[in-house]
């Protein structure tokens, strides 16, 4: 095609800008997270376990808990693309959007709005199976051991840690889809994988170990399996904007390009921040189909979301390359 060699694949620029993205320029900046309930506005209870996730992956980098007002903070950070998980007793197990830590701002705020476990709704975010809320007490200790260690980058105790969960408790999805976390930093993918695939078998409802084994897909370059494991996974979490913009993605790199454009575009109507690159993916697909014009406006809305950086630059070569083409 006539922009062929222009870009690096949308793939590459996703995983780079996105999945792999932990610090992005020099400086430090500080988070301050307010976790309020959805239907109320109302603070929620101290104690809620508050992950802070590099780029669009699960893997954590720091824990917090919530205050008698539902605050917590993050001091010193590095630069670059986060996201907040928020979990604990009477709540939803919620995912934030990704956002970003700018130096520039020397303390920034982030809502989360979480919803009340009995709000839970077969639609509504990830489910709860029975056998995750029968979990032992002596296994949910492991658990919390095992990701205090995660989040404090010591692999091997937390490879013990949560080994020691599920043999205490081998239905246990949250601590396998960990224990897959654990091991791709160990760069076994073998390892990963099995932990991943046993997650899903233990709850075939939970989305996060849905999304990390397709991201292993996706580095290993087995995109139709990444956009099936995908494809299952956003229904049992829909309001999922990241999760949304990967399936797009595949969808564009199988050739669905009427199936990327129309995920781009729902990634567009839910809530989210820092997610610009939905744009060039449904541009990527408009140009397949030769509908530049589409394309164009597709790159411009890019380029308004996020209109600095090397992703920036080269959303320019490729706007003025369809121009060109137009003329």
């Amino acid at each position: 095609m006539w922009y062929r060699g222009l870009l690096a694949s949308a793939v590459s620029i996703l995983l780079i800008g996105a999945a792999n993205a932990q610090s992005t320029g020099s400086g430090m900046g500080n988070l301050r997270v307010h976790v309020l309930y959805s239907d109320s506005d109302h603070p929620v209870p101290r104690q809620l376990r508050i992950l802070l996730m590099e780029g669009s992956r699960n893997t954590p980098v720091a824990t917090a808990y919530t205050s008698d007002n539902g605050w917590a903070e993050f001091g010193r950070l590095p630069v670059g693309d986060y996201h907040l998980v928020v979990e604990g007793d009477g709540i939803q197990r919620t995912d934030s959007d990704q956002f970003e830590v700018d130096s520039r701002k020397m303390t920034q705020t982030q809502e989360v709005y979480v919803r009340s476990a009995q709000a839970a709704s077969p639609g509504g975010g990830t489910m709860v199976s029975t056998a995750e809320l029968n979990v032992p007490a002596n296994a949910a200790k492991e658990f919390k051991k095992g990701n205090d260690a995660l989040t404090r980058e010591e692999w091997r105790k937390a490879e013990e840690h949560l080994n020691k969960a599920v043999e205490i408790y081998p239905q246990y999805a949250a601590a396998l889809t960990n224990l897959g976390v654990v091991y791709g930093k160990l760069n076994d993918p073998v390892s990963e994988r099995s932990a991943l695939q046993k997650a899903i078998a233990a709850n075939d409802h939970y989305a996060p170990a849905y999304f990390n084994l397709a991201v292993l897909c996706i580095k290993q370059n087995a995109y139709t399996e990444a956009q099936d494991l995908l494809q299952r996974a956003v229904p049992l979490d829909p309001t999922n904007a990241r999760m949304l913009m990967f399936l797009a993605n595949m969808q564009l790199l199988n050739q669905q390009y009427d199936a990327a454009i129309a995920s781009a575009q729902r990634v567009h109507s839910l809530p989210h921040q820092n997610l610009a690159l939905a744009h060039f993916i449904a541009a990527r697909a408009y140009e397949h189909e030769n509908r530049l014009k589409d394309a164009v406006a597709e790159l411009q809305v890019f380029l308004n979301e996020e209109p600095q950086g090397p992703r920036a630059d080269h959303i320019r070569e490729e706007l003025m390359a369809v121009q060109r083409h137009m003329q």
